[in-house]
């Protein structure tokens, strides 16, 4: 991400003799601000007439200029207010009053206000320095009230290279108070604008004493009722500052913008100070508040050369809260808007959007900035944090839109929206990117994102801006969860996050819309990303064009996405461990829905790929639930792989479903797929679930050459498709190729059903469930689970190299176990080119199960009888069979049975001779049946 400028320039004040009597150093004075105002209005008796009147000490300098009773015009003079006891000045009833310079409240042991009232009363201020200073190393108010003016913008021309700055608070133990009150009440102010200072000067180094060693400063600016307030730049709470401070002076700065019409306008650019900034809290020792309620206002329209910005502690503790309907922070358009909350190391700072606020027209919010701590709350319906705009070329390295990172470069980030609230980040312009949302965004970040309550909602929209799209068409929305750091992103209770992708996406100029959770693609180095969705209602939704989600993506990148108690997540393909990462799915009663088909680069339908491009996939299913693939409508295939797909070859990928999950796929014609081990490992486990592939849908266990797949079904698990492959996959044209290792095991009453069950030469089929569907056997059938019964319902055909793995296993109480191959009623059955092998699991004795006389190949292959029985296959059915024996300790040597009967020897030891004879019975049995 560029670094975006913040453009803060803080001013050390210097501070000037002046002509006072009274400058001693002693405790710091405060009162609160309804007093400060009530002392103000006591000035005298003629408040409702014209008149420029002060009481108390009151000087200037030069010395001795006469101050009202009228109108009255200084020129730059600089005027003292508050030398010692209570002093005062008043301007109303539409009177001039110019100086250069207004400087309230210069001792610690007396108190100064100031008050300006009435419409058409107007108090300019001219000097080439600070131009306004209320407690000034003492305490001291001023009001502007009932539509009167206090200009400090007057004479600007002579502040272009000057610092003409304004301080409410300004040394070390002042304490100072401004309030602009009032329908047309206004005041404005050129250069910087600071709220609480602690500056301290003295000897030797300076000439003169100023500020309190030490000392704790409080500076407070009200715009109530209509009132208005402009300035260049603003700084609430400085730290300690001049020649002589102890470090130890502690500032304490607040801001109130209340009520309808009432407004601060920022400007930036009018002289010393080009950008326009709103900062808080910018030094370790410096605490500072702002509050927008009732309707108020604050407005930030600098140059759009410069970045216009709002820094929320850069060192010290910053609040802000804008609360209520109508009350607004909002940035000109093209002017490049920045927030930072908690902007710099040691920085705590809070953002609070409540009860129907707005923030609007930024371009860029970072929560947590470079070893900040940063928390944004955004609760209530109505209350809005939009990201809006973009930065232009010259205030930024490129030209961007909207981006929010939640913790950047090693800070802490929290972001939390609640009952109804909402953060947008949308886009209706060609720019370098689209809406981006970062959790974590670098190495060192911890960044959480919290959306809960219905109709909270994080929302990143981009239009489009080029019909039929082109390289100029806008940038769709991405958004990353652990980018390179540590992002959580926790969606509850019927919270939302939307990104809705609308820019038109080509083979040319591809435009996808995406989330990660746990890295920043396949090219970096990735983070560790973990989200939540949760509750009914719940949702993360990415939708549009080309929407894509991956988990886990990049070397080094972890991601886990948990979808429970009737949460969604919607996109179009889910990457689960990509490219070296390594990613998990846990889905708890939650629904994941997959649909459409990709038109960017990667022309691909609705797809989940679970341990792809050397990553390692997890994805687990329980509790009822359900994972939806449709691309019905596409020409691309729809459903899910496990290790490997095309674009992203080889990796390891494993599926466990429970509880009744189903997985549903609906897929153009002959397109539904399910891939077990495409081309790298796979592992599906299935207990009380349904996987439906579709009617001409077609599953793949172990698809490719090197491939190795398992596919494992218990507790009434059921598949539907239209060709299942283990170890053998279908070709375009229909027909099927050999492949690499598969296992399919259906066990403890599972079912398969399907038109065609295809062995590969390196398949195996076993358990003791149910295929439904014609199985044609290159590969091995082994029925049972040491020892069982599989029912095939379908023909069957047993091509040359294939095998059926009959085991036989004692029961330790002098009776055996063996597996059973049963066949449909109507089945046809070609065992032509089948070897048929008994195996001897563990210590059976072979000469013991002899003995019984169950040694006969009608016990263990037979067809359905329709009665719970069976009945035996032809008599002709075992002429082109070979037979085998083993036992743990190998081959039994020379068992055969021959088409003629013909009994091979066998050498010793005795109890394997024994065996051969009595295979010669069996075998003479068989003959007898064919006469």
């Amino acid at each position: 991400m560029t670094d975006f400028p913040d453009n803060n320039r803080a001013a050390t004040p210097k501070h000037r003799e002046i002509n006072m009597s009274s400058r001693s150093q002693h405790a710091r004075f405060g009162r609160r601000h309804a007093l400060a105002i009530a002392c103000a209005l006591a000035l005298g008796p003629s408040i409702a007439t014209a008149s420029v009147l002060f009481t108390g000490s009151v000087g200037t300098n030069p010395g001795g200029l006469p101050i009202g009773p009228g109108d009255t015009d200084l020129g730059t003079a600089t005027v003292y207010i508050g030398g010692s006891g209570h002093s005062s000045l008043l301007v109303d009833g539409g009177s001039q009053f110019t100086s250069g310079t207004l400087s309230f409240g210069t001792s610690l042991t007396s108190t100064a206000s100031g008050l300006f009232d009435g419409a058409g009363t107007i108090v300019n201020l001219t000097a080439g320095f600070n131009r306004f200073e209320v407690g000034n190393w003492g305490p001291a108010s001023v009001t502007v009230s009932g539509g009167a003016t206090l200009n400090g913008r007057a004479s600007a021309a002579t502040c272009a290279a000057i610092f003409c700055g304004t301080f409410i608070g300004n040394a070390a133990g002042s304490d100072g108070r401004f309030t602009v009150t009032g329908a047309g009440s206004n005041a404005s102010f050129l250069s910087g604008f600071i709220v609480g200072g602690a500056a301290v000067f003295g000897p030797p180094t300076d000439a003169f004493t100023f500020g309190t060693p030490g000392g704790v400063t409080r500076g407070a600016v009200g715009v109530f009722d209509g009132g208005s307030l402009t300035t260049d730049t603003v700084q609430l709470g400085a730290g300690p500052g001049g020649s002589q401070p102890l470090g130890t002076e502690r500032t304490f700065a607040s801001a109130v913008i209340d009520g309808p019409g009432s407004t601060w306008l920022v400007t930036g650019g009018t002289g010393y100070v080009a950008a326009a900034g709103f900062s808080m809290a910018t030094h370790k020792n410096a605490t500072a508040t702002t509050v927008i309620s009732g309707g108020g206002k604050l407005r930030l329209e600098g140059p759009s050369s410069q970045t216009s910005f709002i820094n929320l502690g850069t060192g010290g503790r910053a609040d802000m809260t804008v609360t209520g309907a109508g009350s607004v922070i909002e940035f000109a358009p093209d002017v490049s808007g920045v927030i930072n909350v908690g902007r710099s190391a040691g920085a705590v700072a809070t953002m609070s959007v409540l009860a129907g606020g707005l923030v609007q027209g930024l371009f860029y919010s970072a929560i947590g900035r470079d070893g900040g701590t940063g928390t944004l709350t955004v609760d209530g319906a109505g209350s809005i944090y939009r990201l809006n705009s973009f930065t232009t070329l010259a205030a930024n390295t490129g030209p961007t839109v909207a981006v929010l990172d939640i913790s950047r470069n090693g800070a802490i980030g929290t972001a939390s929206v609640r009952n109804g609230g909402r953060i947008e980040l949308l886009a209706d312009t060609s720019r370098n990117n689209g809406p981006n949302l970062n959790i974590g965004r670098d190495a060192g970040s911890v960044g959480t994102l919290s959306i809960t309550g219905a109709d909270s909602t994080v929302l990143l929209r981009a239009q489009s801006v080029v019909p039929g799209g082109g390289p100029t068409e806008a940038r769709n929305p991405f958004a990353r969860v652990g980018r390179l750091g540590t992002g959580t992103l926790n969606v509850t209770a019927g919270g939302k996050l939307l990104l809705e992708g609308n820019a038109v996406s080509t083979v040319a100029d591809s435009r996808g819309t995406s989330l990660y959770v746990g890295g920043a693609g396949d090219t970096n180095s990735g983070g560790v990303g973990v989200a939540l969705v949760s509750g009914a209602g719940s949702q993360i939704v990415v939708s549009g064009v080309d929407p894509f989600i991956g988990v886990g993506v990049g070397a080094g990148a972890t991601g886990q996405l948990t979808v429970a108690d009737q949460g969604l997540v919607s996109a179009t393909n889910i990457n689960v461990g990509r490219n070296g990462g390594v990613g998990v799915v846990n889905m708890n009663n939650g629904r994941i829905e997959l649909s459409g088909q990709q038109t960017g680069n990667v022309l691909a339908g609705a797809f989940l790929s679970v341990g792809i491009g050397g990553g390692s996939g997890i994805v687990n299913m329980s509790n009822g639930s359900v994972l939806r693939i449709d691309n019905a409508g596409g020409t691309s295939p729809a459903g899910f792989q496990l290790g490997g797909s095309g674009s992203f070859p080889t990796g390891n990928g494993i599926m466990t479903m429970s509880g009744g999950s189903r997985i549903e796929i609906n897929g153009p014609t002959n397109l539904g797929v399910v891939q077990v081990g495409r081309d790298g490992v796979g592992i599906l486990q299935m207990s009380a679930s349904h996987i439906d592939v579709g009617a001409t849908g077609f599953l793949q266990i172990g698809r490719f050459a090197g491939a190795s797949g398992t596919m494992r079904m218990t507790d009434a698990s059921t598949l539907a498709a239209q060709f299942v492959g283990v170890g053998r996959y279908r070709n375009a044209d229909l027909t099927h190729s050999d492949g690499g290792v598969g296992l399919l095991n259906v066990s403890s009453g599972s079912s398969v059903t399907a038109t065609d069950i295809v062995i590969g030469s390196k398949g195996v089929l076993s358990g003791d469930g149910t295929i439904i569907g014609n199985v044609t056997n290159y590969g091995v059938i082994s029925p049972g689970n040491s020892p069982g019964t599989l029912t095939i319902l379908g023909d069957y055909t047993g091509l040359a190299g294939s095998k059926l793995v009959l085991e036989i296993e004692s029961d330790g109480a002098g009776g055996f176990n063996t597996d059973k191959l049963i066949f449909g009623s109507s089945s046809l059955v070609d065992l032509s080119g089948l070897d048929i092998e008994f195996q001897f699991l563990g210590a059976t004795d072979p000469a013991a199960f002899l003995a019984t006389g169950d040694f006969d190949v009608d016990n263990f292959l037979g067809r359905d009888n329709g009665a719970g029985g069976t009945l035996p296959l032809p008599d002709n059915a075992y002429a082109a069979v070979a037979f085998s024996g083993v036992t743990d300790a190998g081959p039994i040597p020379g068992f055969n049975i021959t088409p003629n009967g013909t009994v091979t020897a066998v050498p010793e030891p005795q109890t394997y001779v024994m065996f051969g004879l009595g295979l010669a019975v069996l075998a003479w049995a068989a003959r007898r049946r064919n006469r």
